[in-house]
C-alpha cells in the first residue's frame, strides 16, 4: 500500500466517484472536489502529492487554476475536450501530464505514480539542503536571505565536498563614504 496522496477536482459527479474509486483501489489517500475554488484550502489542508483537475469546469477552469498555483504539487489535467493546442497550453504552463477522456486506467495511475513520486523526491532534496545548511553553519556566516544569497549558499553546499580550492566572487560593491571631514 502507497503512502500517496491525490487531489482529486472535477464538476462531473460521476467522473470525480470513478477516479476516486479507481485511484484509491491503487491504495492512494484522495479528496476529492467538485470545484476549483476550494483547492487552495485543500492543499494546504490535505498536502497531496499530486492534483488530478479536469480542464473544463465552471468558475475556475483547471487551466486557470494551474496558472495560479506557485508552489504547489504537480497537477494532471484530465479532459474530454482534449485538443492539442490545450495540451501544449497546459504543458506551457507547467503541468506535468495532460490525460484525455476516456482514459486507460493504467496509464493515468501510471502517471499519477511518477508525478507524486518526483514531487516526493523534490521536497526531500529541499529537506536536506535545509538540514545541510543548518548543519554546515553557513547561515551564521553568511547574512541575509535575497534571492542571491540563498543561490550563494546552495551553491557552496554543492561543492563544499569537493577536494579543490573554491573562489567565489561577487559584484564588485561601488566605494561608500562612511564619514567625511
Amino acid at each position: 500500500m502507497t503512502d500517496q496522496k491525490v487531489l482529486i477536482i472535477d464538476d462531473d459527479r460521476l467522473m470525480r466517484n470513478s477516479l476516486v474509486d479507481l485511484i484509491e483501489a491503487a491504495g492512494w489517500t484522495t479528496k476529492a472536489l467538485a470545484r476549483a475554488t476550494d483547492a487552495e484550502r485543500w492543499i494546504d489542508q490535505f498536502q497531496p502529492d499530486v492534483i488530478l483537475s479536469d480542464v473544463r469546469m465552471p468558475e475556475i477552469s483547471g487551466l486557470d487554476l494551474l496558472k495560479s498555483l506557485s508552489a504547489a504539487p504537480p497537477v494532471v489535467l484530465i479532459s474530454a475536450h482534449g485538443d492539442i493546442p490545450t495540451a501544449v497550453d497546459a504543458m506551457n504552463n507547467g503541468a506535468y501530464s495532460f490525460v484525455e477522456k476516456p482514459f486507460d486506467p493504467k496509464r493515468l495511475l501510471l502517471i499519477l505514480s511518477h508525478a507524486a513520486e518526483n514531487y516526493q523526491m523534490q521536497q526531500s532534496n529541499l529537506r536536506l539542503k535545509e538540514r545541510l545548511r543548518e548543519l554546515s553553519g553557513v547561515d551564521r556566516i553568511l547574512l541575509g536571505q535575497s534571492p542571491q544569497m540563498h543561490r550563494l549558499r546552495d551553491m557552496i553546499a554543492m561543492v563544499a565536498g569537493a577536494n579543490s580550492a573554491v573562489l567565489v566572487r561577487g559584484k564588485p560593491e561601488p566605494a561608500k563614504t562612511l564619514w567625511r571631514a
